[in-house]
């Protein structure tokens, strides 16, 4: 019985750390976000953008 239970502990967090190392993967392979390098090139792109990157009240 014990053999039993240590064996689905141990099936348990292997399964665990299976999805776990497969979700890290898929992260590790989306695209990376846009980046700008100013707050003026961001804005001429889109008003909305820079608004909720930095609040509701921005003002460009």
């Amino acid at each position: 019985m014990t053999n039993f239970v240590f064996k689905q502990c141990t099936n348990f967090v292997v399964d665990a750390y299976k999805e776990s190392s497969i979700k890290f993967d898929e992260a590790q392979n989306q695209e990376k976000g846009r980046t700008y390098s100013s707050l003026s090139s961001m804005l001429k792109e889109n008003f909305f953008l820079g608004s909720t990157k930095f609040g509701e009240n921005f003002i460009a």
